[in-house]
């Protein structure tokens, strides 16, 4: 604490007399100053002002002791009330339980201890109490059916009789029977928090109620507040609330209870009490429902209220909630400006976080996979993929629910970023640049890492791509299946025209002499012309097609140059012949190696056709070279037609 502030702190202790006590206060008891006057040997005024508390225009309330139950029917002893027993007793006073004769109901009677019926003070503060409490007719606050004096003199206080339990028992025990009361018997701990904060919801509203009217209750606690059995929530004890419009309770005295208190409520500074005064005491209740502590704790009386005083935030774990955590310390800041302006502002935050409740219990649940997700891509081991995918996919799906049911989760979007930025890095180690591109395109801002990596690995893929592309290109136009119905035909239609050429050899008897056989070389030429010229673009279409064409182009040039030559130098009709053949059948096989290696089929064919001509070297010569021919025309045809297409050809 900073000297201003101790010096500050030790002139009030002094002032308040609470350094000479005889006995020390207890720190989670409600101060008054008829309780420090009543613990100190120094005496001082400590007695409530004298401000209209009179007795003196009270009704008379008188009561009787019973047996232990409720009179019987018809029974009259001249009292309406009549005591059946204690419900408690506190350092000044007790509670009765009475049955009330003209209404036929058990109610509660509030009266002063015997041993204290001498001192007026304690009169005016119950009077105080009975009054402000009675003009406050609010659900959450218990009924003042009539307040009066007995035949001494002493103030009586009647209110409704509640069966229920302080909340802070349920506070302290999960187990307590109460629980099951309101239907609550199988609560776990998120269940437990739920129920704990709707009660403190309607002790806002109590208070919100009596802040319109002008009363500062300066004394919430849980202590104070009781749950009843059906569900009802009180907010009691209004014995030292301050009331703006009647004028009552001191403002300047220490009242409250030290392990919730404000630090303007110890060291006033001239303020009035007001409602920023109990919205520091709804802060310090939550804390404790947060925790299972009060706010302020200490050794003794006066680090107790050091702390109060200083009042710094309080760290809290990551077990509880960010939104309660903040809200908590927000409310129990040292400047009241700081805080919720109102009860009213205090219950809507905690209505928020209740309906944010559903969307931060799946943040809870998602943040375990996560986890695993975040083990899984630090390890140096390959990954399995779908168990990788299962665990990630889960993790964002409850974020994205998450996020949808309440858009301003921090802790949703903070750690859905995180999977995402993950789930993309592990898809890029893995070379799926696909997936890893769309899910950076989830994230709001990528890092500069992972959009660096994205975009490396986006480059060597379209290199892929584009080498893949030519490949096909490559493997496309090499492909005997593209265009193989049109190769069929053209090839048959080749070989019914050697058929017709060689057929009328064979019916001519006379030998064909060398220029005639130059003369029918030119014939095949004249005919490819306008064939080739018909299907140039499906010749066009494949290099395959491109080759089979230069093929077939070549043997017949070939043939008509060898022919040409043969005529030029004088040879004969058979090796002119042979040699035809031996051409075709080398350009075939050289065609094999750079086509299709079924090519060699016919090139052999028509090599052994060359063979055969060459041995015998006699007519009929005609015959072998039809038949060489044909057997490799055959052989061409047959490799064709293992080529058929397969959803390919056209």
């Amino acid at each position: 604490m900073r000297d201003e502030a101790r010096g500050e702190f030790e002139a009030r202790f002094t002032a308040l007399g609470l350094d000479t006590m005889s006995v020390e206060l207890a720190t989670d008891a409600t101060i008054s100053p008829e309780s420090i006057e009543f613990a100190s040997t120094v005496g001082g005024d400590a007695t409530l002002p004298d401000i209209g508390m009179s007795s003196r225009f009270l009704p008379l309330l008188t009561f009787s002791e019973s047996s232990g139950s409720e009179p019987a029917y018809g029974h009259d002893d001249g009292h309406d009330l009549s005591v059946i027993d204690t419900l408690g007793e506190g350092g000044m006073g007790r509670v009765l339980l009475a049955w009330q004769r003209s209404l036929q109901r058990q109610v509660a009677v509030k009266i002063l201890k015997p041993e204290l019926d001498s001192r007026p003070e304690l009169s005016a503060a119950l009077l105080h109490e009975a009054r402000v409490a009675g003009a406050l007719e609010h659900p959450a606050i218990i009924p003042v059916h009539a307040l009066g004096i007995d035949r001494a003199g002493r103030p009586v206080m009647i209110q409704k009789r509640v069966d229920g339990v302080a909340w802070r028992e349920l506070l302290v025990d999960p187990a307590h029977p109460a629980w099951r009361r309101v239907g609550m018997d199988t609560m776990d701990d998120e269940a437990r928090m739920k129920a704990n904060l709707e009660v403190l919801i309607h002790v806002c509203n109590a208070l919100e109620f009596a802040h319109e009217r002008g009363v500062v209750h300066r004394d919430v606690k849980p202590d104070n507040v009781m749950v009843g059995y059906y569900g009802e929530v009180y907010l009691l004890d209004w014995g030292v609330a301050w009331s703006a419009t009647a004028k009552t309770g001191n403002q300047d005295a220490l009242v409250g209870t030290p392990a919730y208190m404000a630090p303007e409520m110890f060291v006033p500074r001239g303020r009035m009490p007001d409602a920023r005064t109990d919205v520091y005491l709804l802060g310090a209740t939550l804390h404790e429902v947060l925790t299972g502590f009060p706010r302020h704790r200490g050794a003794s009386l006066r680090e107790v209220l050091e702390c109060a005083h200083h009042s710094a935030p309080f760290h809290y774990g990551p077990s509880v909630p960010a939104e309660l955590a903040a809200l908590a310390n927000q409310a129990c800041t040292a400047d009241p400006g700081a805080r919720p302006p109102s009860a009213r502002a205090f219950r809507e935050a905690l209505r928020d976080h209740l309906r944010h409740r559903a969307s931060i219990a799946l943040t809870t649940s998602a943040l375990e996979r996560l986890f695993v997700v975040e083990e899984l891509s630090r390890r140096d081991e390959v990954l399995d993929p779908i168990a990788f995918a299962r665990y990630a996919g889960e993790c964002r799906f409850g974020l994205q629910v998450a996020l949808r049911d309440w858009p301003e989760n921090a802790l949703a979007r903070d750690a859905l970023n995180s999977c995402l930025e993950c789930w993309a890095s592990h898809e890029l180690a893995c070379g799926n640049v696909g997936a890893a591109r769309m899910l950076v395109a989830e994230l709001p801002t990528p890092s500069g890492e992972l959009v660096r990596r994205l975009e490396a690995l986006e480059i060597i893929e379209e290199e892929k791509r584009v080498r893949a592309a030519r490949f096909a290109e490559l493997e496309a136009q090499h492909d005997a299946r593209i265009g193989a119905l049109p190769r069929k035909r053209a090839v048959a239609g080749v070989a019914a025209m050697i058929l017709v050429v060689s057929g009328s050899r064979l019916r001519d008897d006379a030998p064909k002499s060398a220029k005639d056989l130059f003369r029918e070389s030119l014939i095949p030429i004249a005919l490819l012309v306008p064939i080739l010229w018909f299907v140039r673009a499906w010749i066009r279409r494949t290099a395959y097609n491109r080759h089979l064409a230069t093929m077939i182009v070549g043997v017949t040039s070939l043939i008509a140059m060898h022919r040409a030559l043969a005529l030029q130098f004088g040879l004969d009709v058979a090796p002119m012949i042979a040699g035809d053949m031996l051409l075709a059948a080398t350009v075939m096989a050289y065609s094999a190696m750079a086509i299709d290696r079924w090519l060699f089929s016919p090139a052999v064919v028509v090599a052994l056709g060359s063979l055969m001509i060459t041995v015998a070297h006699t007519p009929p010569v005609a015959t072998f070279e039809t038949c060489a021919l044909l057997g490799g025309m055959v052989g061409c045809y047959g490799f064709f037609m293992t080529k058929s297409p397969s959803g390919r050809a056209g």
